[in-house]
């Protein structure tokens, strides 16, 4: 880890001068967030295959027709701003707010980031506690959508998914950039980025998982570049090529086996996914003539992208800035979230095999 040559008594400490650093960091994730749910004349341009964009380009113009005085628009808080325009737009179901609350994650990130101590708990707590709280509250929405219903009116369900992908990827580098600040203690900086890894593993590969199975392809886009940043890209290729085909059958390595302990089935689990998704990726990759080590091979794109992140970490903190993002990767993929999911969901599930390779079909 890199330390600045200044006063031993400042290096413990947050000074006024990294504390306006590091907020000014964080503010720019806010302010990336903002221009991508409130510019939708740019963002439309890029999802044009979502929605239909005239009406969308309709509204922001009649929406951009009152200008606020200038002091007025510096004064007013953006979640005000944000949550305002939200509530005067009349497109947006009432269900789809309920996904909002996962953008509180990064909110609590930046405040563990700044200050440390107490704060580190807040995203667990968030993550696990408060929306299982809110869950057994708000009890199961047994309303289901018309499966006949427009992808327009979908629009709002989808953006929340897209805008995550920007949202984590600055985050990440904002933690980064934080612990090179070098205000908050080692042990500290581990729990930032465990805590980081609950966001990136609870929210991120959900919103991921439902990205990946989209036609558009910046949802489809938007859906790896989450799942490589946390060093798991090829979970899209094993999950739509044969997890889909093969669940519930030794064919299937996220299908835990009756009597077959967590810790036992978490390193079959992850290897297993990690080598299947290489041999589809190869006999797709032959298939079309081409071959294994070319970069059209998506398990090759998905490691460069992975790959990025971590030479960002080492570049800002060298050895330790590579450890504390792999720990934030191993925390989102294979500990705490991804893997123990599967675990619960696939445990003891089993197929008649039907011969010729061929297993029974799914069942509700």
């Amino acid at each position: 880890m890199r330390i600045s040559s200044t006063d031993q008594s400042t290096t413990g400490r947050l000074t006024a001068a990294n504390l306006w650093l590091i907020t000014r960091q964080f503010r720019y994730s806010a302010s990336v967030f903002g221009l991508m749910l409130v510019g939708w004349k740019s963002l439309a341009s890029q999802i044009e295959r979502i929605t239909d964009t005239s009406n969308l380009h309709t509204n922001w113009q009649q929406r951009m027709s009152y200008q606020r005085p200038h002091a007025q628009l510096h004064r007013r808080p953006f979640a005000l701003t944000f949550f305002t325009y939200l509530r005067e737009n009349s497109d947006m179901p009432v269900a789809a707010y309920a996904f909002l609350i996962s953008f509180a994650l990064p909110a609590l990130i930046a405040l563990a980031a700044i200050y440390g101590g107490p704060f580190l708990a807040g995203v667990p707590i968030y993550a696990w506690g408060v929306t299982s709280f809110l869950d057994g509250i708000l009890g199961q929405n047994n309303d289901n959508p018309d499966p006949q219903t427009p992808e327009q009116d979908t629009f709002w369900h989808r953006v929340i998914t897209i805008v995550w992908a920007p949202i984590q990827v600055i985050t990440i580098i904002g933690c980064l950039y934080a612990a090179s600040l070098g205000h908050l203690p080692l042990n500290q900086q581990v729990w930032l980025f465990m805590g980081l890894g609950v966001a990136t593993g609870s929210i991120g590969i959900n919103y991921a998982h439902e990205l990946i199975h989209q036609r558009a392809k910046i949802e489809k886009w938007a859906g790896e570049w989450l799942l490589s940043s946390v060093f798991y890209g090829h979970f899209t290729t094993e999950h739509l090529y044969n997890h889909h085909l093969y669940v519930a059958t030794p064919k299937d390595p996220v299908t835990a086996r009756y009597n077959e302990g967590f810790w036992r089935f978490l390193p079959r689990a992850v290897i297993g996914t990690a080598t299947s998704a290489w041999e589809i990726d190869a006999d797709r990759q032959q298939r079309r003539g081409l071959g294994v080590l070319s970069l059209s091979n998506p398990w090759w794109t998905h490691l460069i992208i992975s790959f990025g992140f971590l030479s960002i970490a080492w570049a800002m903190l060298g050895w330790w800035g590579a450890a504390l993002y792999l720990i934030m990767c191993a925390v989102a993929v294979a500990i705490v979230q991804l893997e123990a999911v599967n675990y619960v969901e696939h445990y003891g599930l089993t197929r008649e095999h039907l011969g010729g390779g061929k297993y029974e079909h799914t069942k509700p």
